[in-house]
């Protein structure tokens, strides 16, 4: 009777030990190897990164929604990671839902507190909550970065009512030479200059082209553009206008209106590919508050979908127009 319950207990301790100190190809194991460790962290980060490539995707195709879910998917994996919660932003921010977007931006700050792209989103989505103070704040660090931002800024003051500080930061933009495309708005909004010159025009319709052709060329500024793009588009010259117009992008690439009149024209000319190249690029410079222009991008948006025969896409666009 002792010497079965001395074997027992024998038994007993071998098979504990045997568990406890379990090799690696033992599918009983209850420790981890150092190789075990290793292999399921690189399924979790390729779990993830199948999580995080599924969200841009579906953001490329405009489902933010389904973009969203994916990030949450990559967040239950690795919590707060940052490339994560900007593209949540970027999400949120196409959505319109600017206080999501907020939400995680303020996020983002604390692990990129001075990257350019995360305090642009901040000024982007302040403005758009019309927090201009907030905006504003941003901006200024922005500006500590690359003075060529000064030009937002003066935007931003003109907003928050603040014309004071906005003719400051403008006369030091043109004293550096700094002042970009949206000059004469500034020096009209901020100084009530007035152009009181009437040009008495005794030129037919098609001598006026060619006069307006000649001040372009003599002074290739964004005024003289706009008045000869025009009077091309009042006479139709449409062959004209996408030459001339294209001359116009290379010369003011940040310049909405110029896109405008470019897809337009090729619009007109049947030439819907181009058209829709040029439309998508310049609607990303037309500002929130254009709205004007912006139903104008979205008029020819629908004409060339439509031209393409791309109904889903010519809906979109036809009905986003403020009639």
């Amino acid at each position: 009777m002792v010497k079965s319950s001395f074997i027992s207990f024998i038994f007993i301790f071998l098979v504990a030990n045997h568990f406890a100190f379990a090799q690696n190809d033992n599918e009983f194991s209850l420790i981890k190897t150092p190789e075990q460790k290793e292999k399921e962290k690189e399924e979790k980060y390729l779990k993830f990164q199948d999580f995080f490539f599924k969200a841009l995707k579906e953001r490329a195709q405009e489902n933010y929604e389904k973009a969203i879910l994916a990030l949450d998917d990559c967040n239950t994996i690795y919590k707060d990671n940052v490339a994560v919660n900007f593209e949540y932003v970027k999400n949120y921010y196409d959505l319109k839902e600017y206080e999501n977007a907020l939400d995680f931006v303020n996020k983002v700050l604390q692990q990129k507190p001075k990257e350019r792209y995360v305090l642009e989103m901040v000024v982007k989505i302040n403005k758009n909550l019309r927090n201009y103070k907030e905006a504003i704040n941003f901006e200024k660090q922005l500006v500590k970065i690359n003075p060529d931002y000064k030009n937002a800024l003066v935007y931003l003051y003109i907003l928050n009512n603040q014309k004071d500080q906005a003719r400051n930061v403008y006369q030091e933009l043109e004293k550096a030479q700094l002042l970009d495309n949206r000059k004469d708005y500034f020096k009209r909004i901020l100084f009530k200059t007035k152009n009181t010159e009437k040009k008495k025009n005794v030129f037919t319709d098609v001598n006026s082209i060619t006069f307006e052709k000649k001040q372009f060329q003599k002074q290739k500024n964004f005024k003289n553009l706009k008045v000869l793009l025009e009077k091309e588009i009042k006479l139709q010259k449409y062959k004209e206008l996408v030459i001339d117009s294209s001359e116009g992008l290379s010369l003011f690439p940040a310049q909405p209106y110029v896109y405008y009149v470019n897809g337009y024209a090729l619009n007109k000319q049947k030439r819907y590919k181009d058209a829709l190249s040029s439309l998508e690029e310049g609607l990303d410079y037309v500002l929130d508050e254009d709205k004007t222009l912006k139903n104008k991008f979205y008029k020819e948006l629908a004409i060339t979908y439509q031209g393409l025969g791309d109904q889903k896409n010519y809906k979109k666009y036809n009905n986003k127009i403020v009639k």
